[in-house]
């Protein structure tokens, strides 16, 4: 599987979304780019999603966390 610099996700955990609860950016796994740093990640701040919208409402959808990141969710 591929490394996430190419835009895989070497965890194999079929999630597409990644949460940094330090950074508070939502990564897509399917669209990840080097400037993203997603390996030097520390686990601890991982917290994987099936959808976008689970993600943009962690931890709850009163008080959430997280914005996109700005180049995995690049406007074309």
């Amino acid at each position: 599987m591929k490394d996430y610099q190419e835009g895989g996700n070497p965890d194999k955990t079929k999630k597409r979304y990644l949460l940094n609860t330090n950074s508070k950016k939502i990564h897509d796994l399917e669209n990840v780019k080097g400037s993203c740093r997603i390996k030097i990640m520390r686990k601890e701040y991982m917290q994987y999603f099936d959808s976008l919208e689970d993600a943009l409402n962690y931890p709850s959808s009163e008080h959430p966390l997280a914005q996109k990141c700005s180049f995995c969710f690049e406007r074309t």
